[in-house]
């Protein structure tokens, strides 16, 4: 059995955050509003712009699983393992395996000094940490031609918040440059085209006094998310109550624009025939050309009267609103924050109206620990597993004195093949049952009055979560219990949906 072994292997770091409050953990990893950007819209954002939209239920298994560690405050090994993850999240690029450490110093030019860069590849998501005066040398080797992302970014709490990366050959010859990625905050971004042979990326600090933390990312930007492109119309495409002709849109669309001045502004329309939960946003995807950076956004109704605004809610300075709306016509304005923001932009409309409603059940039964309880799972009404909001659970009867495990997983298939439901008699926990695989641990908070534990899931409005069924259980690791070291909870199973 793997799943244990995942968990124990973070016991002393989890141990520490299980003296603390849920909300402490997300305060100390997260100070301040960050963790709203975190957990839900900033992690939101990231996804509708690196996956793809529609019908890849696979990335939709990972969107959640990883929603659910962003909003636990948490990351690494501390609070949740992952057993079996695949190499890369599908149709993203994007590694999900354990982020690479920098290697040993000197990690510096290898044609200049003797140093040996860190080994990543494209896909990959490198961690490392600059001290005063340092550089970090990356290397990684293509077989074809290929366009590439690479960008800096934060990760962890002490980051070094502004870099500057450059990009070399084989022969340490400079190829690229970039300090400031506009809408990315002071980290760094550049967009190449690059044949097969051996590159290297050397990160450092704007500043020779500043350290901290960074990730580096190495990636292909994506094929075409699925979701249908539309063009600005013609100018004036602005206000139609001041005479402008906003351009015609629809549910599930990309919309291509430009901000040409100062004071131009684009203005779409779409039309909902039913109530129909919506997320707006903007970003730098379009390919027209250099673009807006930091843009604004103002959802306003069929009067042209606002009902929401953003300006940086989405990634980098980008725009997002979320929100559900009644039948009708509605109008999304977007601008370049002040007067000097011109330049390409996209804005995608998603409609998330779904058809499936969201249900769950409690089947099984748990198993008695040390103290003889055993520990059973309950839902309060009105609580249902709805896309873009938080689902919880409570876990009954625990022992406040030991380690208690939220198990989150997607199948009924075990690593090694074992199918559940699977008693764990024979493995010396008489009477215990596993549910499903175990793709997510976290530790939860026992209150010590109530001997109960709530599991939260922050679950993404992503419109192909749609019919996805997770299963959730709580672990209580206990010597004492059994020979197996520990006992559970019954199962909740779970079908992600629309509010019925």
């Amino acid at each position: 059995m793997r799943f244990l072994p995942s968990a124990v292997l973070g016991l002393t770091a989890i141990s520490g955050l299980c003296a603390q409050s849920w909300e402490d953990r997300i305060a100390a990893q997260w100070p301040g509003d960050a963790i709203l950007k975190v957990s839900e819209r900033e992690f939101t954002s990231f996804l509708h712009l690196h996956l793809a939209q529609l019908g890849d239920k696979a990335a939709a298994v990972h969107a959640f699983q990883f929603a659910q560690s962003r909003a636990y405050g948490v990351s690494g090994p501390v609070g949740f393992a992952v057993p079996t993850p695949p190499a890369v999240l599908p149709e993203s690029g994007v590694s999900l395996n354990a982020a690479i450490s920098e290697a040993n110093e000197p990690n510096g030019d290898p044609n200049n000094g003797g140093g040996v860069p860190t080994l990543i590849s494209v896909g990959d998501e490198g961690q490392g940490l600059l001290t005063p005066g340092d550089d970090d040398w990356w290397q990684f080797t293509l077989t074809r031609t290929a366009n590439l992302i690479i960008n800096t970014s934060r990760v962890g709490m002490a980051n070094v918040s502004d870099t500057v990366i450059e990009l070399f050959d084989a022969a340490s010859g400079s190829l690229a440059f970039n300090d400031d990625f506009l809408g990315y905050s002071l980290y760094s971004r550049l967009d190449v085209t690059l044949a097969p042979g051996v590159y290297y990326v050397k990160v450092r600090a704007f500043s020779p006094t500043q350290e901290g933390e960074y990730g580096l990312d190495i990636h292909e930007p994506l094929p075409s998310s699925g979701l249908q492109t539309v063009a600005e119309g013609p100018e004036d495409n602005g206000d139609p109550n001041n005479g402008g002709t906003p351009t015609p849109a629809d549910c599930n669309t990309r919309c291509l624009g430009n901000i040409e001045s100062g004071t131009d502004t684009d203005w779409w329309s779409f039309t909902l025939t039913a109530d129909t939960d919506v997320v707006l946003q903007t970003g730098p995807d379009n390919p027209g050309g250099a673009e807006v950076g930091d843009s604004t956004m103002t959802l306003r109704d069929a009067m042209g009267a606002s009902i929401e605004f953003d300006d940086d809610d989405g990634p980098g300075l980008y725009s997002f609103i979320s929100r559900t709306l009644t039948a009708g016509t509605y109008y999304v304005e977007v601008d370049g924050f002040g007067s000097t923001r011109t330049g390409y932009y996209n804005l995608d409309i998603l409609c998330l109206g779904g058809t499936v409603p969201a249900s769950y059940t409690i089947t099984g039964q748990g198993c008695a620990g040390s103290n003889g309880n055993t520990p059973f799972l309950s839902v309060g009404d009105p609580e249902q597993p709805v896309i873009g909001t938080t689902f919880s659970i409570l876990c009954n009867d625990l022992n406040p004195g030991l380690l208690a495990l939220g198990n989150l997983g997607f199948t009924q298939t075990l690593f090694g093949g074992f199918q559940c439901p699977l008693d764990l008699s024979p493995f010396g926990a008489t009477g215990c049952t596993i549910y499903s695989d175990s793709t997510v641990f976290f530790p939860l908070v026992v209150d010590p009055v109530t001997n109960a534990a709530v599991f939260s899931l922050e679950i993404p409005r992503l419109a192909y979560l749609e019919g996805l069924t997770f299963y959730e259980q709580v672990f209580v690791l206990d010597p004492a219990a059994n020979a197996f070291g520990a006992y559970m909870s019954d199962a909740l199973v779970g079908v992600l949906g629309r509010r019925d």
